[in-house]
């Protein structure tokens, strides 16, 4: 698996949950990892998920990150968490996975006129998981507190405890929506898109005429 960081770490658990991903699938599994990897929704957003995963058994993954212990959480309903000596005090983890997730799969769905588009369904041939990762919460913790709860997420979660090769490998490979097999220009193409380029475009970067500019120290 490829790795790729586009920002420094934003808290400590998105460097925790990246690392653990890292040390886990480097070498044994396929495809790619994206940290804070930057899109453009069709509907004009800025989108940058934590974590992002493409792979060709897995499909798309999207990681929303959040650092809280489960003392920090109050209450759940629905997609909002209440939540105590936390800022802010409401979060929507899973909605906002779930919308960074739906917003990548439509731009793949449209994507070389319809390549990665299922005609008989209509659905995006790259299937999407939304999670939410949580590597200062057991499993046991939140089943503690949240096993009996109708809408508090079940096997939409990465925990502490999920973080060795094994558990993560189970815990991504496992999850529902699984992925059909894509043909190698399917694959190819959904890589592209996320990458921003056209079939892996390999054209020199133009020099930048702004010599205090970022991109000169490229």
């Amino acid at each position: 698996m490829d790795f790729v960081s586009t920002q420094d770490f934003g808290s400590e658990a998105e460097r925790l949950l990246w690392e653990s991903i890292k040390t886990s699938f480097a070498t044994t599994e396929p495809g790619y990892c994206w940290h804070r990897y930057p899109i453009t929704s069709r509907s004009g957003p800025r989108l940058e998920p934590d974590l992002l995963i493409l792979h060709p058994q897995w499909g798309l993954n999207v990681i929303e990150v959040k650092g809280c212990s489960i003392n920090h959480i109050e209450s759940i309903e629905g997609h909002i968490w209440y939540m105590t000596g936390w800022t802010p005090s409401e979060i929507e983890p899973y909605d906002q996975a779930q919308k960074h997730m739906w917003a990548i799969l439509d731009r793949l769905k449209g994507y070389k006129y319809g390549l990665l588009r299922d005609e008989a369904s209509g659905n995006c041939k790259v299937a999407g998981r939304a999670f939410v990762g949580l590597p200062f919460i057991t499993e046991q913790e939140w089943r503690k507190r949240f096993s009996e709860h109708l809408s508090a997420p079940k096997w939409e979660l990465v925990f502490s405890t999920d973080l060795e090769p094994e558990a993560l490998r189970r815990r991504l490979a496992n999850a529902p929506m699984k992925q059909k097999p894509l043909s190698e220009e399917e694959w190819e193409a959904a890589v592209a898109l996320i990458k921003g380029s056209e079939a892996l475009q390999r054209k020199p970067r133009r020099p930048t005429k702004r010599e205090n500019s970022r991109a000169a120290w490229l």
